[in-house]
């Protein structure tokens, strides 16, 4: 955007220039792309209102870090305007002085120094309660302005491509401190700012999640549609953003999405993930938002139109853990196999199954012909170990090498950023669940770990929940 209107500028391809300024001045948040505005309009107007020029883009700045230039030129231009009254001029002035005391910009402590010497110019007797009203404001945003230092360079990186996008989660960390300070009027208008800025500056996938989450946590589900819509027509790599259209509307948009990758998928479907992904993501959508008639004739529709194993898993699992039908899901399993009978993924998804569906028999019998992964027998080891016989333990131990255990995980989360890219990645990877074997909660691995030495008593299905609260682990 701002090295095309530069090069218009330069050109004097006024024309043009003016188009593209007309289209995107509203939505602009760049300084560099607001001044060549204002350098066209003094340039091409024959009657400039520059007082109004100016308003117009203090308005669009007035929460960016480098409004304090703009502000400066505006007051100049305000005591040379012979149309005010001094009066009028100096509520203008006054007026702004007030609203840019909630910014943490750059030169912060200059505007204080010059707000005192705007009032004493005005009035020396009023000058010091004028002050004082505006002061605990100014000492508010002053907190936040020493916690900005290293991210208030913004117009001098930008010239130097310097900027990067971890500011992002950095920055929506500081501001989240507002909630302390300021009104809510105020931090949703600073929030807006802050994605429209970063989103003019990188077509980034994770600043349209980060934007969506926030307005659909403040009510804004409207809202939030519109910014992932905003995402799919911007972001090159915009296929997790079709996806996550359907978590937030009982409308989807995959259609679109066959459509936008359509020229990917190849002559083989089966073997792209993109394809894989999409349908699984859309039959899943289908199952939450209408019923299982549609589910399973979707289903039967994508079959014809050759599917890889991820899909065959994915509707196998979500008939039994979903529907409870055991006998379905076995039968999709059964097809996956005679589909792709040497697929691992497949393998190891049907042994988590039959031992989830307390299936012994079709366990050992399969497991004999399936390959020996550790995965498949680790599972099949501890199955055994628990609940069949140790003569099977022993036989299945014999294929399973030791392996270091795994690395704890900081689940924990304070920042703003840490918790918005936990979700992000929970969001993922369930979106992205065509390697459906690594999706294992590593809670439920300490919890099994925790528990395994323990004689559980027997326990029905009522009285589950008292149980674990009663439960002591060590």
């Amino acid at each position: 955007m701002l090295n095309y209107a530069e090069t218009l500028m330069k050109n004097e391809d006024y024309k043009k220039l003016h188009d593209y300024l007309e289209a995107n001045l509203k939505t602009s948040t760049d300084v560099r792309f607001l001044r060549v505005y204002i350098e066209y309009i003094k340039v091409q107007a024959r009657h400039v209102d520059l007082p109004k020029v100016y308003d117009f883009v203090l308005k669009r700045l007035y929460h960016h870090w480098d409004v304090f230039s703009f502000f400066k030129e505006y007051i100049k231009i305000l005591q040379e305007d012979v149309k005010l009254s001094e009066e009028e001029r100096n509520e203008i002035i006054r007026a702004n002085f007030h609203k840019l005391f909630l910014t943490p910009m750059n030169n912060f402590n200059t505007l204080w120094k010059e707000y005192e010497a705007f009032e004493n110019e005005v009035n020396k007797g009023t000058a010091k309660k004028m002050l004082a009203d505006v002061l605990p404001i100014f000492q508010k945003t002053f907190r936040l302005y020493t916690l900005y230092k290293n991210y208030l360079n913004y117009s001098q990186k930008l010239t130097q491509d310097q900027i990067v996008f971890d500011d992002f989660f950095e920055i929506l960390d500081i501001e989240s401190r507002n909630v302390a300070f300021f009104d809510e009027k105020h931090l949703k208008a600073r929030m807006d700012f802050i994605f429209n800025f970063f989103s003019q500056h990188f077509d980034k996938e994770e600043i349209y999640f980060t934007w969506a989450e926030y307005l659909k946590k403040e009510g804004n589900v409207d809202e939030a549609l519109s910014v992932v819509k905003k995402g799919i027509e911007k972001v090159d790599d915009k296929f997790f953003l079709y996806c996550y259209y359907g978590t937030l509307s009982n409308v989807h948009l995959f259609d679109k999405a066959f459509e936008h990758y359509n020229s990917e998928f190849g002559e083989s479907k089966a073997q792209n993930d993109i394809y894989d992904i999409l349908v699984i993501n859309h039959l899943n959508f289908i199952l939450k938002n209408e019923n299982l008639s549609a589910f399973r004739t979707l289903f039967i529709e994508y079959v014809f139109k050759e599917i890889g194993p991820q899909v065959f898993i994915f509707v196998a699992n979500a008939e039994y853990f979903t529907l409870n039908d055991k006998d379905i899901a076995f039968r999709i399993f059964t097809k996956a196999l005679e589909k792709y009978p040497d697929n691992v993924d497949i393998q190891e998804a049907f042994v988590k199954f039959l031992i989830k569906a307390n299936d012994l028999a079709n366990l050992r019998a399969l497991f004999e012909t399936f390959e020996k992964t550790q995965s498949i027998c680790t599972m099949v080891a501890e199955f055994e170990f628990m609940y069949g016989k140790y003569e099977k333990f022993r036989e299945v131990i014999k294929y399973i090498k030791r392996d270091s255990l795994p690395k704890e995980q900081n689940l924990l989360s304070m920042t703003f950023k840490n918790q918005f890219e936990k979700d992000f990645n929970l969001f993922k990877r369930n979106i992205f669940s065509i390697n459906l074997k690594d999706n294992t909660n590593p809670l439920f691995k300490q919890f099994l770990e925790k528990v395994s030495h323990i004689s559980l008593p027997k326990i029905n299905s009522d009285s589950v929940i008292e149980f674990l609260r009663t439960l002591k682990l060590d």
